[in-house]
């Protein structure tokens, strides 16, 4: 029976298309594997996948597809040992045929490991012998969809059944698209050109040309030409690589361009393993750079951090305290904004955020805790889009000090900002200069907000009236922002009124506005600078309209003592850290303010409940040492 499996949102397409040449496929899409064999094993999966069987087994995707699927994740946890086994094939004499197909497993850092193994004789599991061993850690095979092949050249004329299985202690792995085809032995295709969006005129720059081995013998060497604008080609031979079939190879390559202008670098690979390539369509490509003035860069104001997080992911709130312990002394830099998507949705998600900023992850799938600095992929090279996990906090803030040491191409300021409690219309004025000619150019207003109280799960259980801070509440002028004219002078101006409705509390909203580029490529959506304004009401009377109670903790962030002090008198209260767990708590008090003793807690986020007259309330406390 197919089942579905909710993991994965997307799949790569399949690298190389079925000839006249393949002479047997399977992609799972109308078999349920009558006609194969399979072994399992005596563990049994691990109760989050305890709806699948303990071999092999056809399986769907989000995205409708069908692959055969293996489970890894194993009770107790330890390799496993899981075969599926093709029908007799016959390899036909008088060519070199490959078995290619395409594998998958979740985690780096529980890799996966598939072995393929050929038997001439039967189905036994002794009658087979490894012929190959994927582990995919990220060195020859990644952890994530991985195109593989492996030379039957051995057993021309014979009948041949092939395994896999899966050995593994892991989560789970598939396979699909499977073929048994002839591949030329040499052939390559340029895969990738990646060139700094943005370089200072006069100064050298890389540019990383990653190139694919579509042959089915090793890639030793290739011919490789680079030029800007189509001038001054230079070709270079390289040599001593060892590029395995259907996988990858980056080489760099340093320029430099005097001019301040936009320019094309533009790539062409050929001569695999000094032959010709049988197929040269998809041997060139391009990737465009705009040459600035460094002189003429500003400094950049804020970097923009989009932060993915959602009230059902568990492992948020340990990368809530992360961040904040990043942007600890960073405050007045680092613009916050909390997309609520990633893993699933909750009552604070917005549509821009669900449906289209979520784009910026890449086709690899989605997931929190995740974040983005400033929309730019050099961050996290090692994902398919602009988003990367949550790191340690140490990391963080070096790619927070990275990003604020950016040139900034385009100046911001808030030129004035207003906010009317009666009408509740908020008013902000923004203008800057650009030193980069910008067709693309975009403006956005995002709206945040703190202090909503709302559940939150955690690694230890459901977490009640925990603070959400920094939620997107509203992209206005769009997903990704409105259009703007640049004169031909460079200068900008934007005016944005919003009204904020009265469920937001207006004494913890924020206005951030930033500029941004606008392509239909991920990789070309820079924010080029932000701003941000306070909160835009800080009036006592507004709060009390808005909040039915309201508690002040200080200082805060603390180091030894903070005080909790409420609108009426306070019976219980009760401190948990970001994880969830309870470090503090006190019943049957007649206080009108807390002294609390923070000196023997770890330096992180906590949230303090306290019950008063008027109802409960909760504030985050940010300890420091």
């Amino acid at each position: 029976m197919k089942k579905t499996l909710l993991f994965f949102a997307a799949l790569l397409t399949f690298g190389l298309a079925a000839s006249a040449q393949t002479i047997w496929s399977e992609d799972f899409e109308t078999t349920d594997l009558t006609g194969w064999t399979t072994y399992s094993d005596n563990l049994a999966n691990h109760s989050s996948y305890s709806n699948f069987g303990t071999s092999w087994e056809v399986a769907q995707l989000n995205n409708g597809d069908h692959v055969a699927l293996s489970i890894s994740y194993t009770n107790p946890a330890q390799d496993c040992d899981r075969w599926l086994i093709t029908p007799a094939i016959n390899i036909p004499t008088g060519a070199d045929y490959s078995l290619v197909f395409q594998v998958c497993g979740y985690s780096a850092n529980y890799p996966e490991k598939v072995s393929v193994r050929v038997s001439t004789s039967g189905t036994d599991k002794t009658d087979f012998t490894e012929v190959l061993d994927i582990i995919m850690d990220g060195s020859t095979y990644i952890a994530g969809y991985n195109d593989v092949l492996v030379s039957l050249a051995a057993y021309s004329g014979q009948d041949i059944h092939i395994a896999f299985v899966n050995h593994g202690d892991g989560y789970y792995t598939f396979i699909d698209n499977l073929q048994v085809k002839v591949v030329p032995a040499n052939g390559i295709a340029l895969a990738d050109v990646n060139a700094p969006s943005f370089v200072g005129a006069g100064s050298n720059f890389n540019v990383d040309v990653t190139v694919r081995n579509t042959g089915s013998a090793p890639l030793t060497s290739f011919d490789l030409t680079y030029d800007i604008n189509g001038s001054n080609a230079q070709t270079v031979n390289v040599t001593g690589v060892n590029v395995a079939p259907l996988t990858y190879y980056t080489k760099t390559i340093s320029m430099s361009h005097p001019t301040v202008e936009n320019i094309t670098v533009n790539v062409a690979v050929d001569s695999p393993n000094g032959g010709t390539d049988s197929d040269v369509s998809d041997n060139s490509g391009n990737d465009n750079v705009i040459v600035y003035n460094q002189s003429a860069a500003f400094t950049r104001n804020n970097t923009l951090l989009e932060h993915f997080t959602t009230a059902q992911c568990q492992y948020c709130p340990a990368g809530h305290e992360r961040l904040g312990q990043a942007v600890s002394g960073l405050e007045d830099r680092v613009a916050w904004v909390a997309h609520h998507a990633g893993f699933y949705t909750d009552g604070m998600t917005i549509p821009a955020s669900e449906n289209d900023i979520i784009q910026m992850y890449g086709n690899s799938g989605t997931w929190a805790p995740a974040m983005m600095l400033d929309r730019n992929c050099d961050f996290f090279p090692e994902e398919e889009g602009a988003v990367g996990s949550v790191g340690q906090a140490s990391a963080i803030t070096s790619l927070f000090n990275r990003a604020l040491a950016e040139p900034a191409l385009v100046s911001i300021a808030i030129d004035n900002w207003s906010f009317n409690p009666s009408t509740r219309e908020l008013s902000v004025t923004v203008s800057g200069s650009s030193i980069i000619d910008m067709d693309d150019a975009r403006i956005s207003l995002f709206i945040t907000e703190d202090n909503i109280h709302a559940s939150q799960t955690s690694t230890s259980g459901t977490i009640q009236n925990y603070q959400h801070d920094h939620v997107l509440r509203a992209a206005v002028g769009g997903s990704w922002g409105e259009p703007i004219s640049i004169t031909a002078d460079g200068n900008y101006t934007k005016t944005f009124t919003y009204n904020i409705p009265t469920t937001w509390k207006a004494s913890t909203c924020r206005a951030i506005v930033f500029v941004n580029r606008y392509n239909t490529s991920i990789a070309e959506r820079h924010v080029m600078n932000a701003a941000k304004t306070d909160y835009i009401s800080n009036s006592a009377a507004v709060e009390n309209v808005e909040a039915t109670m309201t508690i002040k903790t200080w200082p805060n962030p603390a180091a030894e003592t903070a005080y909790v002090e409420a609108e009426s008198t306070i019976h219980s209260y009760t401190m948990v850290n970001a994880m969830g767990q309870v470090v503090m708590t006190a019943e049957g008090l007649n206080a009108d303010a807390l002294e609390l003793d923070v000196r023997n807690l770890a330096a992180g986020i906590y949230y303090v409940t306290i019950t008063t007259d008027n109802g409960t309330a909760t504030q985050r406390l940010s300890v420091v040492k």
